[in-house]
């Protein structure tokens, strides 16, 4: 067949054999100190698991500085023990051991297709969106750092080059695609809940859903910080709510390593992105309080005097399912009452446990940081050049090495105080860490009781235009991948 008749051929299957999934990454922080490892990580993670998922989607990446040859675009933090002993102790006495280990390089993302900064990016997402034909559906992944505004329409995603993309912005972008076209977001950086008004015309939560298909998932509510964007290596600690939601998806680990997949919720015989979305919710054992554009309108809609209508026994929807089940994993009642009850005493002795936790990391601070000025104090009284960073001095100082200083610390008294300190401290970093996590998944358990009461309401109690508009974020958010 020569290329006119193969064209008209293609041209004539109907539209949904054509169909296609777009995918578009983008990744990165506004600069090199502000895009750890981690959001490269992911952004490579989430392209290897959509093309085994979908070998035939159509996969866009846009990652920090695009195909530039910059020397920093990400941020690491080394491992202790691959860090060169030199002027260790000297970063120990003066509070850097952290910075010590931080090392930057040139992203390694593949077939990276350009820059986040946004007078690049902006032209080439709308162009893209526009370029969709019914049958095709769109799902834009962010990976990076979110800013708050007062005005929350004003939330942004913070791109290459200090450049940024507010929840209006957004929102005009996807006004440009066809209405027959679904298109889903998938946003997990911090105060990225502000981004569910992307749904509404002029991101107005006041207003009615904008015409089209369009919804998302969100890592966080539009005050908090999200959990992620790392600049560590350590892989299997990574927590965020991509790791969770791609697992979900594809029942694979970032590791490779398999693990129970999403389970199909509403009965429709497929793994969607509303199911890995709720996978998210139970198995999430992190930080974050996240939420579906349907699960926002719906949060939004319960009036006040609703709110406590119902308050014993969980209503039999997916919310109040998902409810007792994260109940079970948290050892409590799984309804009614005694629910309640030991939801509140839960929160309170972990918030108890919390603050005791935070007041001695402050003491410990505080500690540490006069033992670190008496010994800074001794070094500098033999070596005054030391007092005085990036000067000519202080350079020539350190230009002829480091050895008799480093022994000068290290036979210090009270060095191993210090020493024993940051211990401590790296120990009271993580468990203030599992604090948060705990209480979030109390968090969540308690918006997901609430959610399940509000739906019960809401299928009982909303005007039809109400009940129409939920119905069609939840049948968007439940459209499967592949068209399957």
């Amino acid at each position: 067949m020569n290329r006119r008749r193969l064209f008209l051929a293609l041209a004539l299957l109907p539209t949904s054999v054509l169909a296609t999934d777009h995918f578009i990454i983008i990744g990165g922080g506004p600069t090199a100190r502000s895009s750890g490892v981690q959001i490269e990580f992911n952004v490579n993670w989430v392209v290897a698991s959509l093309h085994d998922l979908l070998p035939d989607a159509v996969v866009s990446v846009f990652f920090a500085n695009g195909k530039g040859a910059e020397k920093a675009t990400v941020e690491l933090i080394a491992r202790r023990e691959d860090v060169p002993p030199q002027l260790s102790a000297l970063a120990s006495i003066y509070g850097a051991e952290t910075a010590n280990r931080l090392r930057y390089r040139s992203h390694r993302v593949a077939n990276v297709e350009g820059a986040t900064r946004k007078d690049i990016l902006v032209p080439e997402l709308g162009r893209r969106l526009e370029s969709l034909r019914p049958g095709d559906q769109a799902m834009i992944i962010y990976n990076g750092h979110g800013s708050w505004a007062t005005d929350r329409a004003e939330n942004s995603l913070r791109l290459w080059e200090e450049t940024s993309l507010s929840v209006r912005e957004f929102e005009k972008i996807l006004g440009r695609v066809d209405p027959a076209v679904p298109v889903r977001f998938v946003l997990t950086q911090c105060f990225s809940g502000a981004f569910a008004r992307a749904v509404h015309t002029d991101a107005d939560h006041a207003r009615e859903l904008a015409r089209g298909q369009r919804c998302g998932f969100l890592a966080e509510s539009s005050e908090r910080e999200s959990e992620g964007c790392s600049a560590s290596v350590e892989l299997g600690d990574y927590r965020d709510y991509t790791t969770y939601f791609f697992a979900g998806l594809t029942g694979k680990d970032r590791l490779g390593r398999p693990v129970a997949a999403a389970k199909d919720r509403d009965g429709d015989g497929r793994i969607t992105p509303f199911d890995a979305h709720l996978y998210t919710l139970v198995e999430g054992y992190n930080g974050d309080l996240p939420r579906s554009t349907s699960e926002d309108y719906l949060e939004r809609w319960q009036p006040w005097q609703v709110r406590w209508v119902g308050t014993g026994t969980l209503p039999d929807n997916v919310n109040g399912s998902l409810a007792r089940e994260m109940a079970r994993r948290s050892k409590l009642p799984e309804d009614g009452r005694a629910l309640g009850s030991a939801l509140q005493s839960a929160y309170e002795a972990l918030t108890g446990e919390n603050a005791e936790a935070g007041r001695e990391r402050h003491a410990l601070e505080a500690a540490m940081d006069s033992t670190r000025l008496a010994i800074r104090q001794r070094i500098e009284h033999r070596w005054p050049e030391l007092a005085h960073p990036y000067t000519e001095a202080h350079r020539e100082l350190l230009a002829g090495g480091t050895n008799e200083i480093e022994q000068a610390i290290l036979g210090d008294a009270v060095f191993p105080e210090l020493q024993q300190g940051e211990t401590r401290l790296a120990a009271l970093g993580l468990r203030l860490v599992d604090f948060d996590r705990r209480i979030s998944q109390l968090d969540k358990l308690r918006r997901t009781r609430m959610l399940a009461r509000a739906l019960y309401q809401l299928e009982r109690r909303a005007r039809p235009s109400i009940r129409e508009e939920y119905g069609r974020l939840r049948t968007c958010e439940a459209l499967p991948l592949g068209g399957n």
